[in-house]
């Protein structure tokens, strides 16, 4: 690390003179080195943020078995795609409640209006046992 403070800091330097700007003092190498700390964190930062849209899209393109063309680089687009497919994935488990619903309300056990919810009685039960 020492290293690369004193490359900075030479760099640093060489662009203050090269501006006119003088020598550098202290506080001012500080400053600037501060600010490139800074940078180079939110440069890696970003760089994996990116990295994340990259793997979950070619997740989802993996698990719909789509081979869809979209640049490595284009997260917006990316993005755009993932929420598409979040929004497919949330309406169709709205379907499924809501046909889990209609099931449980039509009878037990899940029986609908085309099956019956359990084995036929004979005509003997069904008339009261006779």
């Amino acid at each position: 690390m020492a290293a690369v403070n004193y490359s900075r800091t030479r760099w640093s330097r060489w662009l203050f003179r090269a501006l006119g700007w003088g020598q550098l003092g202290d506080e001012t190498e500080t400053v600037l080195a501060d600010i490139q700390d800074t940078a180079t964190k939110k440069v890696l930062e970003l760089g994996t943020i990116k990295l994340t849209i990259l793997k979950l899209f070619r997740s989802l393109s993996a698990y719909r078995k789509a081979h869809l063309k979209v640049s490595q680089d284009d997260s917006l687009r990316q993005l755009d795609m993932i929420q598409h497919f979040i929004q497919d994935f949330a309406d169709l488990c709205l379907e499924e409640k809501q046909k889990d619903r209609r099931n449980s309300q039509e009878g037990t056990c899940g029986a609908t209006r085309d099956t019956p919810a359990g084995p036929a009685l004979p005509a003997e039960a069904q008339q009261g046992g006779k």
